[in-house]
């Protein structure tokens, strides 16, 4: 196994840990919110109070391995590294500004746009509107409202 794979490994388990991070966040505030009575909030606000940190790592492991990739691979410089350097900064105020359920909506589609940046290595105009796209899809989530449930009651 040579070094840039061990590194790309580390990676990868950065993104995982990102995205399990996301998929945690996103279950316990949909129960937070779908469920004013539930039994145990505090299971969930303790949760969520302690993902935070764990999401730090993920992302001090992608950034970690990230920047000895694309330094030893030459693409340190390409517009599409700067535009997921940008993303992360842009996921990171919107989870300090925003709401948890408002941030969480951008933040999953910004990530999903960096992953399409790595994986396409767009030029500059392509990555600015993946980006920009991300963005856009994340806010148009959040002013969508979701329809009200419908009881049914049987006769």
């Amino acid at each position: 196994m040579t070094m840039r794979s061990s590194v790309l490994f580390v990676h990868v388990l950065g993104m995982l840990a990102l995205f399990g991070g996301l998929a945690i966040e996103w279950v316990f505030v949909e129960l937070l919110q779908a469920h004013d009575q539930l039994q145990s909030p505090a299971v969930a606000a303790t949760v969520l109070k302690r993902l935070p940190r764990s999401m730090g790592i993920a992302f001090g492991l992608i950034l970690i391995s990230g920047g000895y990739l694309a330094s030893t691979t030459g693409t340190g410089r390409l517009p599409f590294v700067g535009m997921s350097l940008l993303g992360i900064v842009l996921m990171a105020a919107a989870g300090r500004i925003l709401s948890p359920r408002a941030s969480l909506r951008i933040r999953v589609c910004i990530v999903l746009g960096i992953v399409y940046l790595m994986v396409a290595k767009p030029d500059l105009i392509v990555a600015i509107t993946a980006i920009a796209i991300a963005v856009v899809v994340g806010i148009a989530g959040n002013l969508v409202r979701r329809p009200s449930s419908v009881r049914t009651s049987s006769v």
